[in-house]
């Protein structure tokens, strides 16, 4: 049973890399692009178009738009083999949706400070701290800021 699982969470590893999704720009970008991008995806053809964006990472136009300067109302400027801003603000909907692998469920197990309703994944006391990792199936993944308990660190190493 515990190769099977592991098994499974490598899948997902292997899904996450083979689809272009990065926690890092991979690629070149445009211009004035968000600075406080937490996920990236590069284009890797024509595919990726924003439609393509909005409804792999559960992202707004709006959203997609304002994190990519280069990116045109029309869609234009998705360049392939550019990385584009994907996810600029987590939410654990968002998060369960983008990786696709897992249910919120199983997030939650991994991260005991996330609640059912979602709090717990940002620590809004504190607006200094970032760039802290959450598990996301054996991912490791990061957030703008810190969740509630730092010093737990990544389960997944």
């Amino acid at each position: 049973m515990h190769s099977i699982i592991i098994q499974w969470l490598l899948a997902g590893a292997v899904a996450a890399v083979a689809t272009g999704k990065a926690r890092r720009q991979d690629g070149p970008i445009d211009p004035g692009t968000a600075a406080d991008c937490t996920y990236w995806e590069t284009a890797l053809d024509t595919s990726y178009t924003c439609v393509y964006y909005q409804d792999i990472w559960g992202i707004s136009a709006a959203e997609l738009l304002d994190s990519n300067p280069g990116v045109k109302a029309d869609c234009s400027g998705i360049k392939v083999g550019n990385a584009h801003c994907a996810v600029e603000n987590d939410n654990c909907d968002k998060i369960v949706r983008a990786y696709s692998t897992f249910i919120f469920a199983n997030f939650q197990l991994w991260n005991s400070d996330v609640k059912p309703d979602c709090s717990g994944l940002w620590n809004t006391d504190d607006p200094a701290s970032h760039n802290h990792n959450y598990d996301a199936a054996g991912l490791d993944v990061q957030l703008e800021r810190t969740y509630a308990n730092p010093a737990r660190g990544n389960l997944w190493m």
